[in-house]
């Protein structure tokens, strides 16, 4: 018994599979060693144990491993099985390296070559004789087998020795219960126990070689099998057949499609096979063909007599499945046309022969009649499949209506008036027939030369006709029958001829009076139409042929109104197929349209299909509109994964879907659930990203990983995360995005915005690194506090609130504090009470009273702004604070003025809560500043930190308010609160103050109290932060701080400072910060002329060439970093480099920045290059950068060349 668990929770129990003794050996034979003539009556140790030795080991020391030693006294035989078919293969060489050692020859134990020259060793262990041998199962023999398989009957019954032969093995074939093969030949009379059964292949091939011939004995197309052979034979080539990928659906479409500047575009068929596949593909009809050929000549001369019961069924089968492959094979090399633009009979020859699929099921189909075997829709398919391949468009087509039109011509036809299958699918019958019909009427009326206007034969007349006829036929299918029409015409790119006779009165009246049957079909009309512009990939036709059925303005006949509408009473499947087509609108417009059918899909509670719900996500990611994203991504959670029940009613598709009893069949399954939260996840992970918000694109990635697979852990908590190579791993490890390759590659993109374990951190990346770090292990916490019954205590609490606000601050201080509110919009929950309901509550959950859901879901999902609310919520001060500055970041301080004033009204004073006063003060800094400044004057000194004086420093210091800054800066440092960033500010502020004396003085005052609040002596702490001291407070006052005095030695001191802290920074592993490299590559001002060219010729030609060394040097230190891809940089490397006539360093620094075929805006480094090219002769260099100069859109007769 075989018990399964299936994804929904069920148990499963049945029967394992049967047990298949030809199978089995098949799979186990390559690794099988026989020895014949063993003795009965003769003590052997000696030779067992000097041929398991000989076998066993390996010439490298190693051990080739036996997993069976049996012997067969009865029959002298010892079988001997390898754990492998390398292991079974060394032992065999093992042997041909004993058979070949000279030194053997006279020894006791002693190898020879079968002098018969078959595939075999003689084995001479002193007086005893014995055969080595591979395992040959009967049917590989290539002399017995094969001939056997070609002989006719009347040459077998001329010699009875070789029928007896015959006879055996075909007992061999059948007989699936026997106990190994060579024990069934044993039976056979005395006189064919000198038959060898082993392949007269000579030795010069391997073992493995030899058993991997081929065994198809059927590939001449002469053989004569059994019915049995030919099942075995077909379930072998359904193996591989199986193995190949499925084609795409894209092989049935229209192949003219058009651009987006409007050029057509056609692809040929064999595009969807690799190379490789289509090789195995034509083999396989090739292989297949053959068997079919070998199988009607078994029928012929009555081997095969499948004249019903079980062997007709058989045969059945198998002609369906040989039927199945001709269909998913591909086209001949001949062909009746190049294209469907200009087909013509083609009778040229090919360079090779080639089957046609749609003639090998011709034949199949022969068979079929003939034997008058049972005929299945899934033939008829396979076959009109195999045509539509070919462009044999009319023969495709009567082949179908031949199934439902008894006064059809066609010699195949069976008689008509059957029902066909109405399942709806690309590769269903029902879409295949159609497809072929509206193919053969499209290529009639275009090679009509009459110049006749039949509406007759248009492709969207007669392909309702035919459902039509069908829906006559079969009233059941009805509407699947319309859908599969409009579908049909719509991957036959007749999107417009579907929607000329959609919306065209006369043309469906055509039909005759109403009755209940046509009401069906203009019932569904309106979705045909849709649905045909929708396979067609024109989704904005879609939309518009929506909005024109569903306004009522169809103009059709007064007598088609009765029952509300004829063409809006569809109406639930057109809003759900609109709601695909406004998500394939590229160009966006319709997020508000697509959120109008939403919600009414939602408060009618009707079933929505996953291509709808991915078609709103879709529209909303057009439009940008990241708010809505986030919220339909989080109500999808909250419905699938969260509520226990599904609230949504998602199926995989709405069409064909009739009634309410059958939604459950459509439901989603686990698998199909967790794929369109990936899908639904990278479209929402889009639209942050062109909103530049990656901190929450990768949030949303990280908590919808929570709910791909609850038995994984949500992180590693060992793994430490001070590196950034391990927050990438992290991200791009999460197991949604394992099983969604495009939402990987999204992920994958964004990790390229963090720097490498070699680069330079800066603020913004380093705290993003920190970022996700805590965020991991909040969502983690949150879900362990989720899964614990009771409350979290006071101490619990303020430990998880201190850890969500910290990753909160990361967030903002990467300058994403969009995602730091996501953040704590998700996690808060976790701090719910989770007390037990009252009495009351209890007994209405128990009996289903008041505890259903908001019976309109829908109409409220996408209402507010998103803002959050802190009415009776009390929250910490660490927390309280990073709420109020994560919507400060966001441009929001008014909202962060109001949540201070919500989240503390429940206090005394607000002075409890110091981090949350200094956040308020920041959101009316931006808000008024002297409202500002009187919050701040009313803040108590425990409340006071360097934070709070700094934001008031960066104020005055945006609105260049210069006196109230060395104001602020005195206060903090009567307070004691100093910061380095304050005391640079200070300076900056010192240095565009309107002083005439003593600002040096002041300079260093300000140095010196930075540099004790640090620990650090004053003149190093002015040393390590020269660069941020000359960014604030100017060159002069930086070089002074220095003691540079000199104004005309400064700029020289200042280039050595920065080339040793190069060469330090290199010396110790570290990379170079920006400002020393860039200082490096502008030494060409150095050597500036009076007419302002740069010129240093009164270089010596030593000193030019250390200049240029120390400047090539600092550019493959800026490669390291990214400071290269700076577009300014390059320019001043160029410009130094020319100057010091450098210009071979100069081309070669451009060429490699155009290496890529894209464009290049190093435009002033390649105009550099282009004059050094030009003045050193180099036109090679010179060709290549003016290419990529005039590639990149610029403009090289501007230059004075």
């Amino acid at each position: 018994m075989k018990i399964q668990h299936t994804e929904d929770g069920n148990v499963l129990i049945g029967r394992t599979i049967p047990f298949n003794y030809n199978e089995s050996m098949l799979n186990s034979y390559n690794k099988i060693i026989t020895i014949k003539g063993w003795p009965v009556e003769q003590n052997t140790r000696w030779i067992e144990s000097r041929i398991r030795s000989t076998l066993s080991g390996g010439a490298d020391g190693s051990i080739n491993p036996v997993v069976y030693w049996g012997k067969d006294v009865a029959r002298e035989i010892i079988t001997i099985e390898f754990q492998s078919e390398d292991a079974a293969e060394r032992a065999w060489d093992n042997l041909v390296q004993m058979a070949t050692n000279d030194e053997n020859k006279q020894a006791t134990f002693r190898l020879v070559k079968n002098q018969a020259g078959r595939e075999g060793y003689t084995l001479h262990a002193g007086d005893v004789t014995l055969t080595v041998c591979p395992m040959v199962l009967p049917e590989v023999d290539q002399v017995d087998d094969v001939e056997l398989l070609t002989r006719t009957p009347e040459s077998a019954c001329e010699d009875t020795y070789k029928q007896k032969i015959s006879d055996n093995l075909q007992q061999l074939t059948n007989d699936r219960a026997s106990n190994a093969i060579t024990t069934n030949l044993k039976r056979v009379p005395d006189a064919l126990t000198t038959v060898d059964i082993t392949p007269t292949v000579p030795r010069t091939r391997s073992l493995k070689t030899i058993r991997a011939l081929s065994h198809k004995w059927w590939t001449d197309g002469t053989a004569t099998p059994s019915l049995r052979q030919c099942i075995d034979a077909m379930d072998q080539l359904f193996k591989e057949h199986s193995a190949l990928p499925h084609p795409s659906r894209e092989w049935l479409h229209e192949y003219t499609r058009f651009t987006k500047h409007g050029k057509s575009q056609k692809k040929n068929r064999s595009d969807h096979f690799v190379p490789l596949e289509l090789e195995q593909r034509k083999q396989l009809l090739k292989d297949v063909a053959s068997l079919v050929s070998c199988t009607k000549a078994s029928i012929d001369q009555g081997i095969i007599r499948a004249l019903g019961g079980r062997d007709g069924y058989l045969l059945s089968e198998f002609l369906s499945r040989a039927l199945l492959i001709y269909s998913e094979s591909p086209p001949p090399d001949t062909r009746q046309g190049s294209s469907d633009d200009d087909r013509a009979e083609n009778d040229e020859v090919a360079s090779e022969a080639s089957i046609s699929p749609y003639e090998a099921c011709l034949e199949a189909f022969d068979i079929v009649h003939n034997l008058n075997l049972y005929e299945h829709q899934s033939h008829y398919s396979y076959a009109i499949r195999a045509a539509c391949h070919e462009y044999r468009w009319e023969e495709a087509a009567n082949l179908f209506l031949s199934q439902i039109d008894s006064s059809d011509s066609n010699e195949m036809v069976t008689g008509g008036f059957l029902p066909v299958d109405s399942s709806l699918g690309w590769d269903k019958p029902l879409e295949i027939g159609l497809y072929a019909i509206a193919r053969d009427a499209w290529y009639k009326m275009k090679t009509n030369t009459d110049g006749d206007d039949d509406s007759d034969s248009l492709p969207s007349k007669r392909v309702f006709d035919a459902a039509m006829k069908m829906c006559m036929i079969s009233p059941s299918g009805q509407d699947n029958y319309v859908l599969a029409a409009g579908a049909a015409l719509g991957r036959a790119g007749l999107w417009s001829d579907c929607l000329d006779f959609a919306t065209e009165p006369s043309r469906i009246s055509t039909f005759g009076p109403l009755t209940s049957l046509l009401f069906f079909l203009l019932k569904s009309i309106a979705a045909a139409a849709i649905l045909s512009c929708i396979e067609s990939s024109r989704s904005a036709e879609a939309v518009g042929v929506y909005e024109y059925f569903m306004s009522g303005n169809q103009g059709t006949a007064s007598e088609w109104q009765w029952a509300g509408g004829s063409l809006t009473a569809a109406k639930p499947l057109c809003r759900d197929l609109a709601l695909r087509a406004m998500g394939g609108v590229s160009g966006g417009g319709y997020s508000r349209d697509a959120m109008l059918l939403f919600c009414e899909i939602m408060d009618e509670d009707i079933p929505i299909s996953r291509d709808a719900l991915l078609g709103l996500m879709q529209s909303f990611e057009h439009d940008g509109d990241v708010q809505s994203s986030i919220k339909l991504l989080e109500a999808y959670i909250d419905s699938q994964f969260c509520m226990g029940e599904l609230n949504w009613r998602i199926v995989n598709s709405v069409l064909g879907l009739d009634n309410d009893d059958s939604v459950d069949n459509y439901a989603l399954a686990k698998s199909d659930r967790a794929e369109l939260l990936s899908d639904l996840v990278a479209s929402t992970m889009r639209t942050c990203n062109r909103d530049g918000q990656f901190g929450l694109s990768l949030l949303l990635c990280s908590i919808a990983n929570t709910f791909v697979d609850r038995d994984l852990p949500m992180i590693d908590e060992s793994m430490p995360w001070a590196t950034d190579e391990n927050v990438a791993k992290a991200i791009l490890g999460q197991k949604i995005l394992l099983d969604n390759q495009r939402l990987r590659h999204i992920a994958d993109n964004l990790t390229e915005t963090t720097p490498t374990s070699t680069g330079q951190y800066s603020t913004t990346a380093e705290a993003w690194l920190n970022a996700f770090a805590a965020i991991s292990n909040v969502l983690f916490a949150k879900d362990k506090i989720h899964a614990e019954t009771s409350d979290l205590t006071c101490e619990d609490r303020l430990l998880f609130e201190r850890g969500l606000s910290g990753a909160m601050e990361y967030c903002i201080e990467s300058n994403q504090p969009s995602a730091a509110l996501h953040l704590y919009s998700h996690a808060i929950e976790a701090l719910q009470s989770k007390k037990d309901t009252s009495l009351t509550e209890r007994v209405k959950t128990f009996f289903d009273l008041g505890t259903r859901s908001d019976p309109h879901p829908g109409s409220e999902l996408f209402e507010g702004n998103g803002d959050l609310s802190l009415k009776d919520i009390h929250l910490s001060d660490p927390l309280l604070s990073a709420v109020l500055r994560a919507y400060t970041g966001m441009g929001k301080p008014e909202k962060a003025q109001a949540l201070f004033y919500e989240g503390t009204s429940h206090l005394d004073g607000c002075n409890e809560m110091p981090e949350s006063m200094n956040s308020a003060l920041e959101a009316l800094l931006e808000i008024d500043v002297d409202e500002a400044l009187l919050f701040f004057e009313t803040m108590d000194e425990a409340c006071l930190a360097p934070s709070t004086f700094l934001a008031i420093a960066r104020c005055f210091m945006r609105n260049e308010m210069w006196p109230q800054v060395g104001d602020i800066y005195n206060k903090a440092r009567r307070c004691g609160c100093v910061s380095e960033e304050l005391g640079l500010i200070a300076m900056q502020a010192v240095s565009e103050a309107e002083l005439l004396n003593g600002k040096i003085v002041v300079l260093r005052k300000i140095a010196r109290d930075v540099s004790n609040l640090i620990g650090m002596n004053n003149k190093e702490w002015i040393a390590a932060r020269y660069w941020n001291i000359k960014r604030y407070a100017g060159f002069h006052h930086a070089r002074l701080l220095m003691h540079w005095n000199d104004p005309s030695t400064s700029s020289k001191e200042e280039l050595l400072f920065a080339i040793n802290e190069m060469r330090h920074c290199i010396n110790n592993g570290i990379l170079t910060k920006n400002a020393p490299l860039i200082c490096i590559v502008k030494q060409g001002e150095l050597y500036t002329a009076d007419d302002g060219t740069r010129d240093a010729s009164n270089l010596t030609e030593r000193q030019q060439r250390s200049a240029i060394n120390i400047i090539l040097e600092a550019c493959a230190e800026a490669n390291r970093s990214g400071l290269m891809k700076r577009y300014n940089f390059t320019a001043e490397a160029t410009r130094s480099l020319r100057a010091l006539k450098g210009d071979r360093e100069c081309i070669a620094l451009v060429r490699g920045l155009i290496a890529s075929k894209d464009k290049c805006r190093h435009r002033l480094a390649m105009e550099q290059a282009i004059y050094a090219a030009s003045e050193t002769g180099d036109n090679e260099s010179l060709d290549l950068i003016v290419s990529a100069f005039e590639r990149s859109g610029y403009d090289t007769s501007l230059l004075n060349l």
